[in-house]
């Protein structure tokens, strides 16, 4: 092995790692289901839900009419299983906590699911949500433990195989993943994910950005956690990025595969009333449809796209204050995601 293949398996290694940790230290419940998908992506959700998106969905079960003898073998779908349905990936799945509100949203969907972490597989396999879409008559969700910037297309012949014999994927989500991934790999990442989706399917992008509160911490610890301008690594091991626009167009759109019909870095003044303090929070949200290859140049630019001003130095109020409320403010930047 060349010294750059060992120093991505070395990384690739600790990452899985610190993040099986945080799965075992923290479980299932730490990140909320994510019920605002079905308002922000109403591109995969029936009539039903467009018209009304904020109305609660029921969690997914198995009636006892039309409930299977046996359970449903837990193996990687066929095409044939998948006629007629929305098939879709979220990559950097963790516990569900996407996967099982985009299913309750839309009943035809089926979704492949799959995170580095072991542990996150293992814990959102045990939810009863998905011993009940197996014992139902159509089971809706196969999860399974990969990693979307792995080196090798190995692990994902089963999956390109799949996504060529139906045509390709409806969309693809990317949710808080590609800012745990090793800098160097998310252009490989992207990439791979990009061709798994069907002209005209969608990718949904959301991440941190640059200028986001928890950014202005790390800078205020001067360089003990940064990795590089934008790049951090928290204290028990795992990364976080923040992107900005410019970055995300670059990263997405340069291989021509996919254009934005979004593009936009969101702001919430978010109030933690039991620390008293407001969290000025900042995440990269975008849509890209996979199109015909083509020159980028040739790509129209989203009018709703805006950029964020590069980020101060943290400001000296900030790294000022106490240990434990800085603790406790990274706490709640991680569940807030």
């Amino acid at each position: 092995l060349t010294s750059f293949c060992r120093r991505s398996i070395a990384m690739a290694s600790s990452h899985r790692e610190a993040w099986d940790g945080f799965y075992t230290r923290f479980g299932v419940k730490f990140y909320k289901d994510r019920h605002w998908l079905r308002r922000e992506v109403l591109e995969i959700m029936p009539d039903s839900v467009r018209a009304s998106p904020r109305t609660w969905c029921p969690p997914l079960d198995a009636p006892e009419e039309g409930r299977r003898h046996v359970q449903a073998a837990d193996v990687p779908p066929r095409a044939e299983e998948l006629a007629g349905k929305m098939v879709g990936l979220e990559a950097g799945c963790g516990c569900g906590s996407a996967a099982f509100p985009l299913l309750r949203a839309n009943e035809n969907l089926f979704l492949l699911a799959c995170d580095f972490s072991s542990e996150a597989i293992s814990l959102l396999k045990s939810r009863d949500e998905y011993a009940a879409q197996l014992w139902s008559e159509s089971r809706r969700l196969y999860a399974w433990v990969g990693d979307v910037a792995a080196d090798s297309d190995e692990e994902w012949r089963w999956v390109q195989a799949l996504a060529r014999d139906v045509g390709g994927l409806d969309f693809v989500s990317v949710i808080y993943l590609l800012s745990a991934v090793d800098p160097t790999a998310m252009r490989r990442a992207v990439r791979r994910l990009a061709s798994l989706l069907k002209v005209g399917g969608l990718l949904f992008f959301r991440d941190y950005a640059a200028g986001d509160m928890a950014q202005y911490r790390f800078d205020a610890r001067g360089a003990k956690n940064r990795i590089d301008s934008e790049t951090y690594a928290r204290g028990e091991g795992t990364l976080a990025h923040y992107f900005t626009i410019d970055e995300v167009r670059s990263l997405f759109e340069d291989d021509g595969l996919l254009q934005h019909t979004q593009l936009a870095a969101v702001e919430r003044d978010i109030s933690n009333r039991k620390l008293d303090i407001t969290m000025h929070r900042v995440w990269m949200q975008a849509k890209f449809v996979r199109s015909q290859p083509r020159s980028v140049a040739a790509l129209p630019r989203s009018d709703g796209e805006r950029s964020v001003r590069a980020h101060p130095r943290a400001e000296p109020l900030f790294s000022s204050l106490p240990r434990w409320l800085c603790s406790a403010f990274s706490s709640c930047c991680v569940a807030a995601a």
